[in-house]
């Protein structure tokens, strides 16, 4: 998250709140405390607790002890030092109760029936916990306290035995879920001096409603409800009983309520869109609006992220939220921050906000740079030299051009045009090739900004077929320099962009091993290979001219780790033309892209800023089609064309390259 000063933090802000560690990359808050500075969710496709904080990022809460691992936090008290959930215990799924001096502790079952438990809401001060158990009769809702422990709350008067408790008040003493009555599924609000009472249903569809939150004194209660239009999100309340809120324009009508905030004036939760489902923020003077649009009419983007799929949680003063949705990592947790009156007016004269969405827009060039040097690394170059056919002793060259398209992190271009030429040395079993090269890459960056970068580089590259084996060993290096022109632009309509200019070298190794013609099924081969390569960036400290925000940046340095494993297979249709499958996936071992710093001149006023860099897509996949033509014994032209999932590899690329013989 970006730092640009203390009341920065305190304003509007958006991040992506990454994942532990492992595994597939995966993560969802559920919950976020009063105070809105502890967010508590689960990450990994296998499930583990997190807790996580500005300060010390994202934090596994680890398991039960017993069985297989997998943990979920589902709730976390005002201040954020107890956390409730579940995970699996010796016995099964068993409600657990987290404190930093205790850690994870399992909160039992209720008596009778198969054992299972989980924990779904606390208390503010974390002393009274709510969720499910199982008794001899079924699923039952609980509340437990350190004193008592873990007591059933029965059910609503009517069906079969089946409660679940899903949230509690601030002082422990209103508890809201699902209870079974003689008319089906019913929401519920309970009291100590009440018991538990149904609240009914919406008007019109079949009779379905579950409560999901409630506010601090209890007198608010949301949840979702079948109405006439379909499964909607409701907000009761003691006066005016269960009143639907609607849903999202577009699309099938569907939404649902997860949180409430502290005097009930706000709620969150998810309806469906044109876009499909995507996360709301509902108030009495607004309505229902997506979670996006809230963010953007502060001049907050969700920098990375395409969706913004649903909110689960709300801190006490409802500005801050937080939930799932997609970014160019996957599914990944995020939080957002919308604080009042803190970006000015339309004047021209930039908010905090708006600065530190226009100052995360100079991370483009560090990003720009690895694109352009994967591009190198894997476009023309996804095969090597020793692919061109060669007699003993004969010298060769090259010429390609390789040009690809970006959607997911921004809108742009990226092109390389190449020339070189090879030898092969027969007796050691060596080729070497030297050749060089020109490129660029144009962004289109939010606020009417642009990003574009232009320069020449050098590549050499070493083939060795190692003795007595079908295995060939290559080394890849490419040393380039650019010139870079960044305009950064503001979110308030009007204001002159800031631009400046910065030089940039680039240095890239990759190391290869194939085992060319390894296996065949039919008339195909199959040639596997891996690579590791390193990919440093170096750019220039620059200072902007012009805009309301001019800003000096220090240098930005970066290096990228990666692994790809791949597989080739060839088939020859006719002895002019071959047809070549490739698929391969990529790991990312470095985790961040180079963080920015510097000095802002904001009408006058010098400010220091760091951010740090955004989180990388750590795995991906990459599927290419290509086709060889050999014109003569002396000429072939190849024509490849590549897609990737996500990661730094373009989502399009088409390639068209023409080796010789000399």
């Amino acid at each position: 998250m970006p730092l640009i000063s203390p009341a920065a933090y305190a304003a509007d802000t958006f991040s992506g709140l990454g994942e532990l560690a492992g595994g597939t990359f995966y993560s969802e808050a559920n919950a976020i405390s009063s105070d809105g500075s502890v967010v508590v969710g689960y990450s990994g496709i296998t499930f583990q607790a997190f807790r996580w904080t500005q300060a010390g990022g994202m934090v596994g809460l680890g398991d039960l002890a017993g069985s297989y691992f997998q943990s979920q936090a589902n709730a976390v008290s005002s201040d954020g030092s107890v956390v409730v959930g579940y995970g699996n215990g010796t016995s099964g799924t068993e409600a657990f109760r987290w404190t930093q001096a205790g850690g994870m502790m399992g909160l039992g079952d209720l008596a009778g029936g198969a054992f299972s438990s989980q924990a779904y809401g606390v208390s503010s001060d974390g002393s009274v916990v709510v969720g499910y158990g199982n008794t001899v009769t079924g699923r039952e809702a609980f509340r437990w306290t350190q004193a008592g422990g873990m007591v059933g709350l029965g059910d609503i008067a009517g069906g079969s035995t089946y409660s679940q408790a899903n949230a509690v008040n601030s002082d422990g003493s209103v508890v809201v879920g699902l209870g079974n009555s003689a008319s089906g599924f019913e929401a519920f609000r309970w009291t100590q001096a009440g018991g538990m009472v149904g609240l009914g249903d919406l008007a019109g569809g079949s009779f379905s409603s579950e409560a999901k939150a409630v506010n601090s004194d209890g007198s608010v209660v949301v949840g979702f409800g079948n109405s006439a239009a379909g499964r909607e999100a409701f907000r009761w309340t003691q006066a005016g009983g269960m009143v639907g809120l609607g849903d999202l324009a577009g699309g099938s009508f569907l939404s649902q309520a997860n949180a409430v905030n502290s005097d009930g004036s706000v709620v969150v939760g998810y309806g469906v869109s044109a876009s499909g489902q995507e996360a709301f923020r509902w108030t009495q003077t607004g309505g229902m609006i997506r979670v996006q649009d809230w963010l953007a009419d502060a001049g907050v983007s969700a920098v990375g992220f395409t969706k913004l799929t649903e909110a689960r949680g709300i801190s006490g003063d409802g500005h801050t939220v937080v939930g799932y949705g997609q970014s160019v990592n996957g599914r990944e947790a995020f939080i957002a921050r919308v604080e009042p009156d803190l970006t000015g007016g339309g004047n021209g004269i930039i908010g905090l906000t708006d600065l530190a969405n226009s100052m995360a827009q100079t991370h483009a060039v560090s990003n720009q740079m690895e694109g352009l040097t994967s591009l190198t690394l894997n476009g023309a170059h996804h095969r090597t030299l020793s692919e061109i056919a060669l007699q003993n002793g004969q010298s060769c060259g090259w010429v390609s051009g390789d040009l690809s398209r970006l959607w997911r992190q921004a809108n742009g271009t990226i092109g390389t045009a190449e020339v070189g030429a090879c030898h092969k040395f027969t007796n050691q079993g060596v080729m070497i090739g030297f050749g060089v090269g020109s490129n660029f890459s144009n962004l289109d960056l939010a606020n009417n900004g642009k990003s574009r970068i232009n320069g020449q580089y050098g590549v050499a590259e070493v083939n060795w077929y190692i003795p007595n084996t079908t295995l060939l060993a290559s080394v890849l290096g490419v040393y380039g320099e650019w010139d870079a022109n960044l305009s950064r632009g503001y979110a308030i309509s009007g204001t002159v962009r800031s631009k400046g200019e910065t030089d940039i070298t680039g240095y890239s190794l990759r190391a290869r091993i194939d085992w060319q013609d390894a296996f065949s099924l039919g008339e195909v081969s199959f040639s596997p290979r891996i690579a590791y390569s390193l990919m440093k960036t170096e750019v220039d400290g620059y200072r902007e001219i012009g805009g309301s925000a001019p800003a000096n940046f220090q240098d930005q340095n970066h290096t990228a780790k990666e692994l790809r494993i791949g597989l080739t297979g060839k088939y020859l249709l006719s002895e002019q033309v071959t047809l070549l499958g490739h698929a391969e996936i990529a790991h990312r071992f470095d985790d961040k892209v180079a963080t920015i710093q510097g000095n802002i001149n904001a009408l006058g006023v010098g400010i220091g800023f760091r951010q740090d860099g955004n989180q990388v897509q750590k795995n991906w996949a990459r599927l290419g089609a290509e086709i060889d033509y050999r014109v003569n014994p002396a000429n072939l032209i190849s024509m490849s064309s590549f897609v990737a999932s996500a990661g730094q590899d373009a989502d399009l690329t088409a390639a068209l390259s023409w080796k010789m013989l000399f």
